[in-house]
């Protein structure tokens, strides 16, 4: 077994002698993995001691790096105290690498809140034992790692952060003074509350606004504003997450990731297009206009979703096609409207 990975279930129908093979290699890894960790918190206080702090973020670049399938998986309990070490020793560091800080920190709020499930408690970066909560430790460290990085980098810690707050009965208010912050908060906030959402999301729609295009932030609170009900909402951010899409067609360069997020905005685009067909008050040419665009944005949505390598993106969307398709399959002008998007999809 690897130690850095999640360790196999017993299954249930298991017979005696393979749960004992599986509990025997279960705890040869466990041993291997404490060895590990313990091998990375003596490399990351030696730096600390010696005040070379390229050996303390190398220390924690390693502790993650091995760990990454196991924090992956929503856990990292299992490294907790270590994870507690290096969050210390970068306190310590004004200038470390924030992708380090983020990481390690992200990883420590993790394991702090699969604590609080499991009713184990916090520790020192000593390894002493803590009075504190493990909740309101996650809280501490996901607000000390949101201070020290980008609202970009930090944004899967912010939003554990309103999570945290959530689960302790805090009020959940937008965090950091940037535009960025503010919106990220803001759409985990609208995720987690059951109260009116139509002031949060205009709020986001305005803060946008204020910050430089990105297609991440538009295409995520397209897809939020779709979840709430705001077809026209979607439409217009998943649009407008696009509006690069010419300008970067022409560069060799895109990271696949960018495409992911371009074909999401697209089909969202489509799905709140397709949203605001009303079959009841409006003209039948009115519809047909409607679905028109949302089989264009999505049959693009279908094509981006191939330039980022992922295709259940494009099957996806390949659903949503059919659906927008439905009223323009009952004419023969539509049926002929239907041919290229079509032909297109499957090239997809």
């Amino acid at each position: 077994l690897e130690p850095g990975k999640p360790l196999p279930e017993i299954p249930e129908d298991a017979t005696a002698a393979v749960t004992a093979q599986i509990n025997r290699r279960r705890g040869d890894a466990l041993k291997e993995r404490q060895a590990l960790a313990d091998a990375f918190v003596a490399g990351i206080r030696k730096g600390s001691q010696l005040a070379e702090h390229w050996l303390v973020m190398n220390g924690c670049s390693l502790l993650w790096n091995y760990h990454i399938p196991l924090f992956q998986s929503g856990t990292g309990e299992e490294v907790y105290a270590a994870l507690e070490v290096a969050h210390d020793a970068l306190k310590n560091i004004p200038d470390a690498d924030a992708e380090v800080v983020v990481r390690s920190g992200q990883a420590l709020v993790i394991a702090l809140m699969r604590r609080e499930e499991t009713g184990e408690g916090t520790l020192q970066a000593d390894g002493s034992a803590s009075s504190e909560r493990p909740l309101a430790r996650a809280v501490t460290v996901a607000e000390s790692v949101c201070m020290r990085a980008s609202p970009m980098a930090k944004k899967q810690v912010l939003r554990l952060l309103m999570d945290a707050k959530q689960k302790l009965g805090q009020s959940l208010t937008p965090f950091g003074d940037d535009a960025e912050s503010k919106i990220i908060s803001l759409l985990r906030i609208n995720q987690l509350s059951n109260d009116g959402t139509d002031a949060r999301l205009q709020e986001v729609s305005t803060l946008l606004k204020d910050v430089p295009l990105n297609a991440e932030l538009y295409a995520e609170a397209a897809m939020e504003s779709l979840r709430c009900g705001h077809a026209a909402l979607a439409l217009e951010l998943g649009q407008k997450a696009c509006e690069s899409l010419a300008e970067l067609k022409q560069s060799d360069i895109v990271l696949k990731d960018l495409w992911r997020w371009f074909a999401l905005a697209k089909s969202v685009a489509g799905q709140g297009c397709q949203a605001l067909i009303d079959p009841d008050n409006q003209e039948k040419g009115d519809q047909e206009e409607l679905a028109l665009q949302a089989v264009q944005l999505l049959t693009e949505a279908s094509e981006l979703g191939r330039a980022s390598g992922q295709s259940h993106l494009v099957e996806v969307t390949s659903r949503h096609f059919w659906n927008a398709a439905l009223p323009l399959m009952s004419t023969q002008p539509g049926r002929r409207l239907l041919c290229d998007p079509i032909e297109r999809l499957l090239k997809s």
